[in-house]
């Protein structure tokens, strides 16, 4: 209004800068008139605010009276500054602020103090809280402007303006993690020999220094402290520093205890970082990154084995075990075998489709980033085109049973196809094969030692790429036999004739793998990692999708001739089979198997069912029903 006040900044033509409303604005000179004074307006130079919205005090105290507030960005005038305080020139009279809400042009606000980023990564926030607006990130070992800081946050310039990053930023790191290098070493109650051993680590596994006292190093253990000799370790990092991430925020954590416990609080889906790597989450799978042993959650035995990038379903972190889910069952692995994936992450994983009632097993293949993709055979009816099911269990795809008929078909079942007709699927499937014209010799050895022709050629072919791999070709070894993975052609065996070595290598796989007792019987069928041949048979968890795929395609080029020719089902381990129906027992099931049913037998003490027997002593045994659950096939 005409007659009021205004404080000019600068002049830049016919326009003048003026403070108005706690920001910059211009007004044309043509309606100021300058006020003329016995007391000149002060010299001032520029700055900028830095802080959300700046009081300006009418002397320098904060006790004093507010005459303005200044929006963050603005300009001031300043006359003079000390540590504290800055003498300002507004609206023609002195003001005072705090100085180290100022930026100076070309140089940081005084008062500042420089620290060093001691994380990895820290995240700058456009306001103090996890839920605030990420600004960007500031790497280890960078040093940021901190213009104020309390308890949990710093204040700090970033991109010449007012942000913020959690204190734990620049706090000193204490911990170290370290490997230990004896075969096992004690974890004792408290930091002297005296103390109660609480536990044992293996050599080679990781373990975080929390702090150290007269040789021994306490370390968090099974969700309390505890303690190590330092002998027997060395350090790989000589800091360490969490993180705990969610969708919407990623949260600093001052130890493993402290991230451990907010953890296990935390309410919605997450994941912990040591040095940016994850070591816990919520939700998620594993990924080995060599072959690794799967092992019983109570016997601590070895269950199974897996190859290099098999991925598994993750439960849960228990120490330096992780809980896994393989096919179905439960077991754990050593932290040190696997990395951690988190659901957040969407990292890609192997998974089921279907496409023209056929369903197909897309593999993924860390190492050159791609899928491999086997059609496995006819598809569940319960799955729909153009949606992708996890892959985790190969028994229970889309939430229902789901066995591929010939890899959960006992091997003892016999095939129906000829000599003449397994040479002439080999002809039409690969016309360049050696293996044409061995149809009678597969014949032989599955007759001989009481075992499906259809599954021991498709062994073969797997193995020995239909014939034509080094070691078929030169050492008639159809099978990789003693071919182990660190030197498979020279531990490879040899054979004098293709007939001898597919007679030696039927009879080998029915002496210890298809006969119960024997030394790697797991069920006398294909199976998958967690029951049948695929449990020690072969590391790469895909070997019975392979053969069963190959039994698939031989069945169907004959009209699905033994596509479920009989119903299977699967008894627990423990369960009495009879010789006969008067009550002779036969034999106790050791594993978890699957067998097919020849028919059923109604008894005053229930219903029976006949099945193909697993021993060659007998042909067929009898189950009562109570003990038999039929299975879903496709």
């Amino acid at each position: 209004n005409k007659g009021q006040t205004v404080s000019v900044i600068s002049k830049q033509g016919a326009w003048a800068k003026i403070s108005f409303n706690g920001t910059d604005a211009f007004v044309s000179t043509e309606f100021l008139r300058f006020a003329t004074s016995d007391a000149p307006s002060p010299k001032t130079e520029p700055a900028t605010v830095i802080a959300t919205l700046l009081d300006v005090y009418a002397t320098a105290s904060s006790q004093a009276e507010i005459l303005d507030k200044i929006k963050k960005g603005s300009t001031v005038a300043v006359i003079s500054q000390e540590k504290t305080w800055t003498k300002i020139w507004l609206n023609g009279r002195e003001a005072f602020v705090f100085t180290k809400y100022l930026q100076f042009k070309d140089t940081p606000a005084t008062g500042t103090v420089k620290k060093q980023i001691t994380v990895p990564q820290t995240t700058v926030y456009d306001q103090a809280a996890y839920t605030g607006k990420s600004l960007g990130v500031v790497k280890q070992n960078s040093e940021v402007q901190v213009v104020s800081e309390d308890k949990d946050w710093l204040t700090i310039l970033f991109n010449g303006k007012e942000a913020f990053i959690p204190a734990l930023s620049v706090q000193p790191l204490q911990e170290e993690e370290t490997s230990v290098t004896t075969a096992t070493l004690n974890v004792r109650s408290t930091p002297s020999t005296n103390g109660a051993i609480v536990g044992k680590i293996n050599q080679g596994q990781f373990v975080t220094i929390v702090s150290k006292e007269n040789g021994w190093g306490k370390i968090a253990f099974n969700g309390t402290y505890a303690y190590i000799s330092l002998g027997y370790v060395k350090t790989e990092k000589s800091t360490a520093s969490y993180s705990i991430v969610t969708g919407s925020y990623s949260m600093l954590q001052a130890n493993q205890q402290e991230a451990i416990k907010t953890f296990a609080s935390l309410k919605v889906d997450g994941y912990v970082t040591r040095n940016g790597k994850v070591i816990d989450m919520k939700q998620g799978f594993v990924r080995t990154n060599k072959v690794a042993n799967i092992y019983d959650l109570e016997t601590h035995k070895q269950v199974t084995y897996v190859a290099p990038n098999t991925d598994l379903k993750f439960i849960k972190v228990d120490g330096s075990r992780i809980h896994v889910s393989f096919d179905g069952k439960h077991g754990y692995v050593f932290a040190q075998d696997v990395e951690l994936h988190p659901n957040l992450l969407k990292m890609k994983t192997s998974f089921y489709t279907v496409k023209a009632g056929n369903i197909f097993y897309n593999s993924y293949q860390a190492a050159t980033d791609s899928y491999y993709v086997l059609n496995e055979g006819y598809a569940p009816t319960h799955l729909k085109d153009g949606v992708q099911y996890t892959a985790f269990d190969r028994t229970l795809i889309g939430g229902k049973d789901s066995y591929q008929y010939f890899a959960y078909l006992p091997l003892r079942v016999p095939s129906s196809y000829t000599a003449a007709e397994l040479d002439a699927f080999i002809r039409a499937s690969r016309p360049d094969s050696p293996l044409i014209g061995t149809g009678i010799y597969f014949i032989e050895a599955a007759n001989k030692y009481n075992m499906n022709a259809a599954y021991l050629l498709s062994h073969a072919i797997v193995e020995s790429a239909w014939g034509t791999s080094r070691i078929a070709r030169e050492k008639n070894n159809l099978f990789g036999f003693k071919a182990v993975d660190s030197n498979p052609y020279e531990g490879a065996a040899s054979f004098a004739t293709l007939q001898e070595g597919i007679d030696y290598c039927a009879g080998y796989i029915h002496r210890n793998y298809l006969t119960p007792d024997a030394k790697f019987y797991n069920g006398a069928f294909l199976g998958d990692k967690a029951r049948g041949m695929n449990v020690l048979y072969a590391s790469d968890s895909n070997w019975s999708r392979n053969i069963s795929s190959v039994m698939h395609r031989l069945d169907k080029m004959y009209s699905n001739r033994n596509y479920k020719t009989y119903q299977l089902g699967k008894v627990s381990a423990g369960v009495t089979m009879l010789e006969n129906l008067a009550g002779k027992r036969a034999s106790v099931t050791s594993k978890e198997i699957t067998v097919a049913i020849k028919g059923t037998v109604q008894t005053s003490q229930g219903l029976y069912y006949e099945v193909f027997s697993d021993s060659t002593t007998y042909n067929s045994l009898f189950i009562h029903e109570s003990n038999l659950t039929k299975i879903n096939t496709y």
